[in-house]
């Protein structure tokens, strides 16, 4: 096997990654595109087909997941450094924690926020009474568990294994090299595997990145639609698509110290105005007293919703489905393309700074936002159960967030401003993603071209404009979460080969 360069250059190895990930992706959009019916169809088969012979398995390797986290930071290797032992962090800990929380969650939860706990409030599983106390109590209660320590520790895993053997041990950043050792050294096999998982690994990344851009074109649109009372249609979706595609081609280009960490910034400071105003101006100490309630219940069910299935139970297998494994699938997609750019970003922090800024501060961040829109949403629906936001978060979720916006002082301001945050959120999530996919398919070098940059922002922006005609916004979320269940896979070689590594360093000294 030639050596793969790391001086910033690629080499023609590279090529065959770039070349079979392109064309896939390429006949993926034309599908969606041309045969859209038939699209959706497979897009449900597959998912439907995973979640029911294999949703035992993924609540098992998804809380793996969070003890494996939780073992490397409480274990001797959580002082080990992603890097050399007197390297420093590339950024400062605001900035790596602004961009580990917006290119992790960011543009989901704007969407989320609203839409989710006014919908289990209103169609609660478990035979709970809609619009009940108990059926508050337990929206919240899933909303914090779809987005709480579950998907991150899906980004830490990766992060961990490819920031120790990139930063500290000098190897490619390739999801790849993890199933080489299974074959014998420097053989043609080996070496061809090792290229077709990381081609799935830019396919599922490339297709991960479409659906969160599709979803947001679509809110974004329904938010300019009621702003200035115009009909909404696909096509003032993809124009918006378009005007996001544009800016987060041209941040991604712009490189990591430029335009991805100063939008990612924006993007906090922005979400922390929001919140505060919403938080002023709402109930106050209502979602105080809920946001500590509904942190107790996580923390006190997490081990009973971890693992929780219900194969007597059809209509929450059914409810379970739609929610919980669909997240559990869609964060799996996200997987690749999170871990490899916190790896990237946390270049001299420890294994204990990482686990803590992604177990911690990013789950507590989102808690905070489901509370402040989640909670004010509920108060709302209680106090007028007919109004649009109560039909909108079960019938047409793009419209939930603003529908809530309107009911504040105000709105003529915080409705652009939230259009704003959509914006920064998805440029933050899509310029991340497409540096991410242009590392995979370029030998995984820390530096990818600016061709490569424009050309995965292109491909990726055409695929997102496929799935705006896929209709519910659960279609293109189950097509990236039926690609990305063969990564789980990929991830239980590379939590051994992490062990592996770091035993064998410690047997050293």
């Amino acid at each position: 096997m030639q050596e793969k360069k790391q001086d910033g250059t690629e080499n023609k190895e590279s090529n065959f990654v770039f070349n079979v990930s392109v064309i896939a992706i390429i006949l993926l959009a034309l599908f969606g595109v041309f045969q859209n019916k038939l699209y959706g169809q497979v897009m449900s088969a597959a998912f439907d087909w995973i979640c029911q012979y294999f949703n035992w398995y993924l609540v098992l390797i998804i809380t793996f997941y969070i003890i494996f986290m939780l073992f490397i930071a409480f274990s001797r290797y959580g002082k080990i450094k992603l890097g050399p032992d007197d390297s420093k962090p590339e950024f400062k800990t605001f900035s790596w924690l602004a961009m580990l929380f917006s290119a992790g969650m960011g543009s989901g939860l704007v969407f989320f926020g609203v839409a989710e706990p006014a919908y289990h409030f209103m169609c609660p599983p478990l035979g709970v009474t809609p619009q009940s106390v108990q059926a508050a109590e337990l929206a919240m209660q899933l909303s914090f568990l779809h987005w709480g320590c579950h998907p991150w520790a899906i980004y830490g895993i990766t992060a961990m294994a490819l920031g120790y053997f990139s930063m500290r041990k000098n190897k490619p950043m390739l999801i790849g090299n993890f199933v080489e050792p299974l074959f014998k050294e420097n053989s043609a096999l080996g070496d061809f595997t090792a290229k077709c998982i990381d081609s799935l690994m830019v396919i599922v990344t490339a297709v991960g990145i479409a659906s969160p851009l599709g979803v947001a074109s679509s809110q974004l649109s329904a938010g300019i639609a009621k702003y200035f009372n115009i009909p909404q249609s696909v096509w003032l979706a993809q124009i918006a698509l378009a005007v996001m595609a544009i800016l987060f081609i041209y941040t991604a280009v712009s490189g990591l110290n430029k335009g991805i960490r100063y939008i990612a910034d924006l993007n906090v400071y922005l979400a922390i105005a929001i919140c505060a105003f919403l938080l002023l101006f709402g109930p106050t100490l209502k979602l105080l007293q809920v946001f500590t309630s509904s942190l107790g219940q996580y923390v006190a069910t997490l081990p009973d919703w971890s693992l929780r299935l219900s194969p007597w139970d059809q209509a929450f297998d059914t409810w379970q489905r739609s929610w919980t494994i669909l997240y559990w699938l869609w964060w799996l997609a996200w997987g690749p393309l999170c871990g490899v750019f916190f790896a990237r970003i946390s270049y001299g922090r420890t294994m204990r700074e990482l686990a803590a800024g992604i177990l911690v501060a990013p789950p507590l961040g989102s808690f905070a936002w489901m509370t402040i829109f989640g909670g004010n949403a509920i108060d709302i629906i209680i106090k007028n159960p007919a109004c649009n936001l109560a039909n909108d978060s079960v019938n047409n979720m793009t419209m939930a967030l603003w529908d809530l916006l309107e009911m504040f002082p105000l709105s003529a301001i915080t409705i652009p401003l939230c259009m704003l945050l959509v914006v920064t959120f998805l440029v933050t999530s899509a310029n991340s993603g497409t540096f991410v996919v242009s590392m995979l398919s370029s030998n995984g070098i820390k530096e990818p071209s600016k061709k490569k940059l424009f050309t995965w922002g292109v491909l990726m922006t055409v695929i997102a404009s496929a799935t705006l005609f896929a209709g519910d916004f659960r279609g293109p979320l189950r097509l990236s979460g039926a690609i990305a269940f063969f990564y789980s896979l990929v991830t239980l070689f590379m939590a051994y080969a992490l062990i592996k590594g770091m035993s064998a360093e410690f047997e050293k000294k």
